[in-house]
């Protein structure tokens, strides 16, 4: 793999308000983007190498508990079943930990996906990022290509994700989403239900986790064990994804504590430090430490890191599924950035090119409160929010935060918007705030220099 150029920080609280200790607010994003126009962007290059993360240790190293059942949606708990169990989770963690499996167990819907696109009439999609930036814990994608023309999906990756699901006995009666905080027990109940859920990305940082992380998780887990490398047997009886998914959430870690469906597929290093009281102060050095990509690693389990592997590192092995989270991941900014023009009446960012602004929102999002990787957050205040519209309660036997939207699909006249910006006028019925680009040239020429980039 070639040397990676990114984008690294120079200020570890550039998202955040330091006195009052909460994410800055809209007027303070704008001045902090316009200060920093008239300083520079600092950019490097690293090697990247994708392997395997070096554990020292068991995920499970004493023994699984469970709920106080004898007989546990099917699977009865004995000293053998216990066994097996844990030996199926360290496996499934084995293999979210390993960079080229996650890819290779990915490739079989990467190519129904590519074949399901080009039935939509769209091929080929040139969208990888400028560069990457240097976030907590993980890269970031950078900013969109010239001429990036936005897709007209049509749900290609959810329709797919759902045909699987419903061959294995999942999601039967539909993908339900996440809006904003849905607690454990919650959670716990859809899930035991045989439901694998998807997250809205429009709040916090679950841009940085993704909407379909758990669901592709699940597909590397269906892949694996059609392989054969993942045995999901106990004895005579070989466990269904929906077991598997009732044992994820109503398990755990008889020595951590922590939830088995949190130690495999929604893992961070800071929810498992708070857990053993270990909880580090939020000094200079750690945001520091945390957003070098040589302290980085390659761990799947964690759904940021997940996102980050398909999105940074996946236009060569998953092409088909990198460009479609990248559609999706450009969007979303593509409409923060429109906020935080609205949010300039004096027009004080209108020099300042959209893929500067692109990279001080990522900047901002990964330096602000709660700051520790893989933790979610406040809010932000140039992101869209939550879009409950359009939304119905997924049942009236779960959270009001548990959420299905119109199932429907709609022929688009044509598979790309013209550019980014009709897009968001697209998007938000109305005309978007320009910008005069004077500095554009220069910062495009500069992009060709590593090392750091004036305004």
């Amino acid at each position: 793999m070639p040397k990676i150029k990114y984008y690294k920080t120079t200020n570890p609280y550039f998202g955040l308000n330091q006195k009052e200790r909460t994410n800055k607010n809209i007027e303070e994003v704008v001045g902090s983007i316009e200060s920093r126009w008239a300083e520079s962007l600092s950019f490097d290059e690293i090697d990247i190498k994708l392997k395997p993360i070096e554990r020292q240790k068991p995920l499970f190293p004493a023994r699984i508990n469970e709920d106080l059942e004898e007989n546990f949606d099917g699977v009865e708990f004995s000293e053998y079943s216990r066994k097996r169990i844990t030996e199926i989770f360290e496996k499934i963690g084995e293999i979210l930990e390993d960079p080229c499996r996650v890819f290779h167990y990915l490739q079989n819907l990467d190519q129904a996906l590519g074949d399901r696109m080009k039935k939509q009439g769209i091929d080929k999609i040139e969208n990888q990022p400028q560069y990457l930036i240097a976030g907590a814990g993980n890269f970031i994608p950078g900013p969109w290509p010239q001429n990036y023309r936005p897709l007209k999906k049509n749900k290609a990756l959810d329709l797919e994700l759902l045909e699987r699901e419903r061959e294995v006995g999942i999601n039967l009666d539909g993908v339900g989403k996440f809006f904003g905080f849905v607690g454990t027990d919650a959670a716990n109940q859809f899930v035991s239900d045989g439901h694998i859920f998807a997250e809205d990305e429009h709040s916090s940082k679950f841009l940085f986790h993704g909407k379909y992380s758990h669901r592709l998780a699940f597909e590397v887990v269906r892949q694996a064990a059609k392989s054969g490398e993942l045995d999901l047997s106990i004895g005579e009886t070989k466990l269904t994804q929906k077991q598997l998914l009732n044992l994820a959430a109503f398990t755990w870690s008889a020595e951590s504590n922590l939830m088995s469906w949190g130690l495999l597929f929604d893992y961070s290093k800071s929810a498992e430090a708070s857990y053993k009281g270990q909880k580090e102060s939020d000094s200079f050095e750690k945001r520091m430490r945390d957003l070098d990509p040589k302290n980085y690693d390659f761990n799947s389990r964690s759904p940021f890191i997940f996102k980050s592997l398909i999105t940074c590192f996946g236009a060569d092995e998953v092409p088909n599924l990198s460009a479609y989270l990248l559609d999706s991941h450009y969007k979303e900014v593509a409409q923060m950035i429109n906020k935080i023009r609205k949010s300039d009446p004096n027009r004080r960012l209108a020099d300042i090119s959209d893929e500067f602004i692109y990279t001080c929102c990522m900047d901002a999002m990964s330096t602000g409160n709660q700051f520790n990787s893989g933790e979610i957050t406040e809010n932000f205040p140039f992101l869209v929010g939550n879009k409950i519209e359009n939304t119905q309660k997924f049942s009236p036997k779960y959270s009001e935060g548990i959420r299905r939207k119109d199932p429907k699909t709609r022929a688009a006249d044509k598979n790309f918007y013209d550019s980014i910006h009709t897009y968001v006028e697209e998007k938000n019925g109305q005309i978007r705030p320009s910008y005069s680009p004077q500095n554009v040239t220069e910062f495009e020429q500069a992009l060709q220099a590593p090392k750091s980039i004036a305004k």
